[in-house]
């Protein structure tokens, strides 16, 4: 009678049937959406860093053809200019949310002459590859380096050190497509788009800069 499609890297045709997308790959569309608060978790992040007292933050940005790596690039970058902080080109790489397409964007990152003291990075598949090539390079997490990742995997947290992240609510993210496919149906819904809110879980890879 209807479906519920989970949607990050594929775009959701015109169907017969009511369709509700979850994370959808190009946001908003005439299918009713769910998806996290890209933007809002993003800044979160970034504005724990600034509070720590970093201001050379770097950004591992996800695939460029998906919505919510630009929101989450969006959310960063909304940060650092609310903190007065210029932005800077040089501190941004594509890391394709995949950790081996990270392994290059971190080593560059973190070797360049003047390094940025945190990175944020737009998932934690390719926030723990960054504390694997730090460590390859001999420096220590959080000492050298603060790590930021956006999901809140299961791995987040068995990480070395545990994975300061951004949680999307999966579950209510799931128990809202259903409801909202039951409004569908039933014609109660004919179209809705929800954010709902993304959240910081503060673990161990993030501590001020070393002075």
């Amino acid at each position: 009678d209807g479906a519920v499609v989970v949607a990050p890297t594929a775009t959701v045709m015109d169907a017969p049937i009511p369709v509700v997308a979850v994370d959808p790959h190009t946001g908003k569309s005439g299918t009713s959406t769910i998806e996290a608060d890209n933007v809002g978790g993003a800044r979160a992040a970034t504005e724990y860093l600034i509070a720590l007292g970093h201001r050379r933050i770097a950004h591992v940005r996800g695939r460029e053809d998906l919505v919510s790596a630009s929101l989450r690039e969006q959310g960063y970058r909304e940060a650092l200019d609310a903190a007065g902080i210029p932005f800077d080109p040089a501190l941004v790489r594509v890391g394709g949310y995949r950790a081996a397409e990270t392994t290059d964007a971190a080593r560059e990152l973190l070797t360049l002459p003047d390094r940025p003291t945190a990175l944020f990075s737009a998932n934690d598949l390719s926030a723990i590859r960054v504390m694997e090539v730090a460590a390859q390079l001999g420096l220590l997490v959080p000492q050298d380096v603060s790590v930021v990742g956006f999901d809140n995997v299961p791995e987040a947290a068995n990480a070395t050190p545990p994975l300061t992240t951004v949680a999307q609510p999966l579950h209510e993210m799931g128990a809202e497509a259903v409801r909202l496919l039951l409004g569908l149906l039933s014609g109660a819904v004919t179209e809705e788009h929800l954010h709902v809110p993304a959240t910081l879980v503060v673990r161990g890879s993030t501590a001020p800069p070393a002075t």
